[in-house]
């Protein structure tokens, strides 16, 4: 068997990712999305639906990444991955996508922290580390394609002022009527 030279490996997995991170977004393709999040982000979501009228995780993070709709409702079992899916997708919005705003709501503070912490872990990696503006803070991921990543509390001050072009808010069954209301309102394209 023959040795693979380490450097010549890493340089073209690096010239992968950064296809991905500029070709990914236009070529509409399920399967390197998947492939991307599971071999270079980590992550690997369910590709089967458990029940017929059900659509598997994977379908609601490809829909979205691919702007396939424009607004839905998550509804999943608890531990069921949807924070983590919040985050891969911030995490892929912001790479894939130039000038991207991103807002990024949670109902609960810790849980906004924690779909924050999983986009962080992301755009750390080394494969993207040069695509960082400077080093992530709480509230606020700049990137050097102009993307941007900020958290929010989901309350009315919150919701109110920013107008991202792409928003999720986690736990929205913990918020008010009228917070939701107002957050639906927030997403503007450019």
């Amino acid at each position: 068997m023959e040795q693979i030279d380490p450097s010549i490996f890493y340089q073209k997995l690096q010239e992968y990712v950064d296809w991905c991170v500029n070709f990914l977004y236009e070529s509409k393709e399920d399967e390197q999305l998947h492939r991307f999040i599971q071999n270079i982000m980590g992550f690997v979501i369910p590709r089967n639906k458990v029940c017929p009228e059900h659509c598997s995780p994977f379908n609601f993070v490809a829909d979205s990444f691919f702007d396939r709709t424009s607004k839905f409702l998550v509804i999943a079992n608890r531990n069921g991955g949807k924070t983590q899916n919040f985050g891969i997708l911030n995490a892929l919005d912001a790479l894939c996508k130039r000038n991207c705003e991103i807002g990024s709501v949670g109902a609960i503070e810790d849980q906004a922290k924690k779909c924050y912490k999983y986009t962080v872990d992301i755009v750390r990696k080394p494969y993207f580390r040069k695509l960082l503006l400077k080093d992530p803070m709480i509230s606020s991921t700049v990137l050097n394609n102009g993307s941007e990543i900020t958290i929010l509390p989901g309350t009315m001050s919150g919701v109110n002022g920013p107008h991202p072009q792409r928003t999720n808010f986690d736990e929205v069954e913990l918020t008010q009527w009228k917070i939701l209301m107002e957050f639906m309102s927030m997403a503007k394209s450019t």
